[in-house]
């Protein structure tokens, strides 16, 4: 079982993130973010932060969302209370109440008019997520033998 506070002991001051999720549906989707995590702060600015979809209910091909231009404030969220959390709204959050709902702080795909396109409903059921840390080079010169698992 998953659980916030094991992703705060694996993950907090691991430099940049890419967390993967999956639903109990088959949902695949995430986010990066260069910043490390913290169990404090609040929101964190990240110009470089983003969202993915890789299968969604929508049926969506893979599909990258940018953090809004005036959003790179709140691009992701750090409490002890919350695992990977990422937007204002929240557009992302993985905790006790998992949820998504797209269009706070980053960008819908521009034919999507549902905020859960990603899943169907605001809440879903968590069946796995992975959190890798991004360590060495620019992300654009990166291989996967620059990444590595550390969290469940």
């Amino acid at each position: 079982q998953w659980n916030v506070s094991d992703f705060h002991d694996s993950c907090d001051g691991k430099g940049p993130t890419l967390t993967v999720i999956r639903t109990s549906r088959g949902d695949v989707f995430g986010g990066f973010c260069n910043k490390s995590w913290s169990s404090s702060g609040g929101f964190k600015a990240s110009k470089r932060a983003f969202l993915f979809a890789l299968k969604c209910q929508r049926e969506l091909p893979p599909t990258k969302m940018k953090l809004k231009s005036e959003s790179d404030n709140c691009a992701v969220y750090h409490s002890r209370d919350y695992g990977p959390t990422f937007g204002l709204g929240h557009d992302i959050s993985l905790g006790k109440n998992s949820f998504t709902h797209i269009g706070y702080s980053y960008e819908c795909p521009t034919d999507q008019t549902d905020n859960c396109f990603l899943t169907g409903d605001y809440n879903f059921q968590l069946k796995e997520v992975e959190i890798f840390s991004v360590k060495g080079k620019k992300l654009r010169e990166r291989g996967a033998a620059d990444t590595e698992s550390c969290c469940l």
